[in-house]
């Protein structure tokens, strides 16, 4: 006898609370494409000169659409989505500053003559990525939500 929270799938007996997503393997591949494609345009929204005054901080936002659109989001899509765009987008900026740090790069004299010559370092890296993870992903998961409402 089958209890409320469980069902059978291929004869076997799965527990509702052991899955965690209840989407098949080929939307989370989906989502996740989706998510790679919506860091693509944060960037893209970050690269072009005095615009990306106003397209930069939401690029998240704009590549969670863009990914959202894609796929017709749900809300568990639209959390992977923005999981994705974060995940990416702070990793990129870690590994340039990583770059940077390596390379021994120096910051330009405006910056210099304001901020200590070891701003970037690892500890302070690792704090602007996480902050970028934060960020991205939120705006990120809520431009797929509003995404899959207006697909629907």
């Amino acid at each position: 006898m089958l209890t409320a929270s469980q069902r059978i799938i291929n004869n076997y007996v799965i527990n509702r609370y052991v899955i965690i997503f209840d989407t098949d393997q080929t939307n989370m591949f989906r989502y996740i494409i989706s998510g790679i494609i919506g860091m693509t345009v944060s960037l893209v929204c970050i690269l072009p000169p005095i615009i990306h005054f106003v397209t930069g901080p939401l690029a998240p936002f704009i590549g969670g659409i863009v990914g959202g659109l894609r796929v017709k989001s749900n809300k568990k899509g639209a959390v992977v989505i923005g999981l994705t765009i974060g995940i990416l987008l702070s990793g990129v900026i870690f590994s340039i500053g990583m770059l940077i740090n390596s390379l021994g790069v120096s910051l330009p004299s405006i910056i210099s003559d304001y901020a200590s010559k070891d701003i970037i370092n690892t500890s302070n890296l690792v704090k602007l990525a996480t902050l970028i993870f934060i960020y991205s992903s939120v705006l990120g998961s809520i431009g797929a939500i509003i995404a899959g409402k207006i697909k629907k």
